[in-house]
């Protein structure tokens, strides 16, 4: 699954569904991936009675895994996912059914990135209208810079940037804190993306000044 989180979506077709981000592999003789013959998909894993019973969604391919998924204001899903299928950035999907099917993959050039994984969260109102953020090493060769970008229309644009650490850096995880903070718990290093783990907290307003919050 993921790596990173669920969620629990609270649109009111779909109220309370749980919704977790996964991945697999599928026989393909054309595969790629650490020398086939097989391509990575992902799928999601739903349950609608607490955890009790579960289901897989159809798959979603090619080229795609370490996914995070959103639920959109109009209720629909995101989901956010590294790509093999060399555009140099994330792959998104989008499902209307509360995660059962999903679109045809596109890549959002936005979020820049070199096969790494990255975290989506939907943070909540932030100054007044809704708030999602996306953290990767925002680079198209290489982990470092690991930033994080803020959009307030759906994951349409990402309008605002933070650079966080501009050193080596690799997987990253968001969530946010008690007292609206947003935690940031990403691997890091000075001369290796995977010396330390680190975990700061960040407020909102932080992401909307100058300047890299770690050096």
């Amino acid at each position: 699954t993921g790596p990173g989180i669920a969620i629990q979506l609270k649109s009111e077709k779909y109220k309370n569904r749980i919704v977790i981000p996964a991945n697999h592999s599928y026989d393909d003789p054309k595969g790629k991936e650490r020398g086939g013959p097989f391509s990575y998909g992902s799928h999601v894993l739903l349950s609608d009675d607490g955890g009790k019973n579960w289901r897989m969604s159809q798959p979603i391919k090619p080229g795609c895994n370490e996914s995070q998924v959103v639920e959109l204001s109009d209720g629909s899903l995101l989901m956010n996912m590294r790509s093999y299928n060399d555009k140099k950035c994330r792959a998104i999907s989008i499902s209307k059914d509360g995660g059962e099917t999903w679109s045809k993959i596109y890549h959002d050039n936005q979020l820049v990135e070199s096969r790494c994984q990255a975290s989506l969260l939907s943070y909540g109102v932030c100054n007044g209208k809704n708030m999602f953020l996306f953290s990767n090493p925002s680079v198209p060769n290489g982990r470092t810079h690991m930033t994080i970008k803020a959009s307030f229309d759906n994951c349409q644009t990402w309008a605002n940037s933070k650079l966080i650490y501009a050193g080596p850096s690799a997987y990253s995880c968001m969530t946010k804190l008690p007292n609206g903070d947003i935690g940031l718990f990403f691997e890091c290093g000075e001369k290796r993306a995977y010396e330390t783990i680190r975990f700061i907290a960040i407020s909102p307003n932080e992401l909307f000044t100058p300047g890299a919050m770690i050096e």
